[in-house]
């Protein structure tokens, strides 16, 4: 039948081989989901066949079909493995895969299929944990008058940590400790792994006031400096003190590794859906669908959070000249990070900032700890063609792992998405290979380099490296990573 409907029957019920003769022959799937489709369309053939009727039966029956025979599939405990970029010719590297071999595998929601689904419906439907995390809060100045809470989770005492190891845990964009993603890790560490844990707010996030007319961006390493090394003195010399970030907490969490080098506070990391190329994830979400929908809604979360703070930043006399009008007519993100983190943080504009906040290139040559970075390569927030897995050849501390599909801060599991996640089990069995000293040791050498952004940010716990030098207009300009 060489009808449209007869090569959809074609396509559907096998595949083509070549014959000798040039003919093309169909071998029908015999297993696995395709045969299910091959017998039904071979039903609804029969049907059609009897009367016309039967032809718009079949028209009508043919998608849900197949939309059956993928669900039964995923039913069948479909599992997607995580592929993981490593150092393969590296003892210890190859040590550290081994001990997550066991979590490497992902179960996801069967009815979930492309990483829109996989990021939107899991922020209507998923439920916190029950009982919600117990935080005793501390504020803590930092640098440029700021003053950010740190959210200790069962602690008797804000920073006791009893000689335990310790987790902080950096949240995505406008986030913060109540965030569902940030709970659920928390409690794992805390509960299953005898961790203490500590979520750190960025300034102005979770229910803060700004202490100061400096907010936080993508590039703003200081306040994590601080907090490890405040961190790093509190647990004491033998336990461990490890991170984890979320989004843009992941990508912020990455800079400070590239950045301190050798100098890291931070024993090990793991970024979960980082932007490593802030340029590329910027232009997917500048696409003709995420213009309207998450682009929208990230701009939203921006504005909400600078009108909230608008009042402050005025009341310390807008030290940056940010045009408020400006702001409030932002329609992208890339147009609100202009008016207000570029101004703010010393950029030309919304490029520049991205191509400094972009790690990607140096993880390779400046990361001297162990890193996991996790992403899903249907993220349709920070685009996995960012990670740079050719990288983790080069150092035997890299660990890209990516999955097949999970969307961005999601991979649910469970029928009804409300199954525990499945990152931290993969990311606490990291550490955990890292705390028994599986993982290659620390790298000696790699002088720090302060970003960009942090220029001027005042005093700093332990040793930082700032290169200045004269441009040809005669403006001062930092010795960045991308020199």
């Amino acid at each position: 039948e060489t009808s449209a409907r007869g090569w959809v029957l074609l396509c559907l019920a096998g595949r083509p081989r070549a014959e000798a003769s040039g003919v093309f022959a169909v071998t029908p799937l015999r297993s696995g989901p395709m045969k299910t489709v091959f017998e039904v369309l071979r039903a609804l053939a029969w049907v059609r066949r009897r009367s016309r009727a039967g032809a718009y039966v079949a028209l009508l029956a043919m998608p849900a079909a197949c939309t059956l025979a993928l669900l039964l599939w995923r039913l069948s405990g479909r599992r997607d493995r995580m592929r993981l970029a490593y150092k393969e010719d590296d003892d210890s590297a190859a040590a550290v895969v081994k001990h997550l071999e066991p979590v490497r595998d992902y179960v996801p929601t069967p009815w979930m299929v492309g990483g829109d689904m996989h990021t939107a419906i899991p922020s209507f439907v998923r439920a916190p944990p029950s009982p919600a995390p117990a935080y005793r809060r501390e504020f803590v100045d930092v640098c440029l008058g700021g003053r950010i809470a740190l959210d200790w989770l069962g602690e008797a005492r804000p920073g006791v940590t009893g000689g335990r190891h310790v987790l902080i845990l950096l949240h995505g964009l406008t986030g913060g400790s109540h965030e569902t993603y940030v709970q659920f890790m928390a409690i794992e560490a805390a509960h299953k792994h005898n961790m203490a844990v500590v979520v750190m707010n960025a300034r102005g996030c979770a229910e803060t006031a700004l202490a100061s007319a400096q907010g936080y961006c993508g590039c703003w390493t200081e306040d994590v400096r601080q907090v490890a090394a405040l961190v790093r003195e509190r647990a004491g010399p033998k336990a461990r003190v490890f991170a984890a970030g979320f989004s843009l907490g992941a990508g912020v969490l990455s800079k400070y590794l590239v950045e301190e080098g050798s100098d890291s506070k931070i024993d090990a990391g793991a970024s979960l859906c980082p932007s490593l190329d802030f340029v590329r994830s910027v232009a997917t979400m500048e696409s003709p669908m995420h213009a309207v929908t998450y682009n929208r809604v990230l701009r939203d979360a921006l504005l909400a959070y600078f009108e909230r703070h608008a009042e402050s930043i005025e009341r310390f006399g807008n030290p940056k000249g940010i045009d408020f009008d400006r702001v409030r007519r932002s329609r992208l993100v890339r147009e609100f990070d202009g008016a207000v983190v570029a101004p703010m943080f010393g950029y030309d504009s919304a490029w520049d900032y991205y191509h400094d906040a972009t790690t990607a290139p140096f993880l390779a040559t400046r990361v001297a700890v162990p890193l996991l970075t996790l992403s899903a390569a249907d993220d349709p927030i920070c685009d996995v063609r960012g990670v740079p897995t050719e990288a983790a050849a080069k150092n035997p501390r890299l660990f890209l792992g990516v999955t097949s599909e999970g969307g961005h801060v999601a991979w649910s599991t469970g029928m009804d998405a409300q199954g525990k996640y499945w990152y931290p089990d993969v990311c606490l069995r990291f550490f955990d290979a890292v705390a028994k000293g599986m993982a290659p040791g620390r790298a000696a050498g790699i002088e720090p380099r302060v970003g960009r952004a942090s220029v001027g940010a005042g005093a700093r716990p332990g040793p930082v490296t700032i290169g200045i030098t004269g441009d040809a207009s005669g403006r001062k300009r930092v010795i960045g990573l991308s020199d």
